[in-house]
């Protein structure tokens, strides 16, 4: 989502903390996370890409995520 660049990964970890009210994650070791409300969001930096983890609880009516989608937003992401 944001094709590998570092600059872009802590541009768009750092917005989504500001976002969703949380501290901003340590951006310096390869696997970071925020976590808001009952839900997470890690990212772990590889060498070319980056991977990103969106972990909510699902509604138990229409089985969807709770909360916010992270991923739908902009921030520079491909997504």
């Amino acid at each position: 989502m944001t094709e590998g660049d570092a600059v872009r990964d802590q541009a768009a970890m750092s917005e989504l903390s500001h976002r969703f009210g949380v501290a901003e994650p340590d951006l310096a070791t390869p696997l970071h996370g925020l976590t808001w409300d009952e839900r997470d969001l890690h990212c772990e930096k590889h060498t070319e890409f980056s991977t990103y983890l969106w972990c909510a609880s699902l509604d138990p009516v229409t089985g969807e995520p709770c909360g916010e989608n992270p991923f739908m937003h902009g921030f520079g992401f491909v997504a």
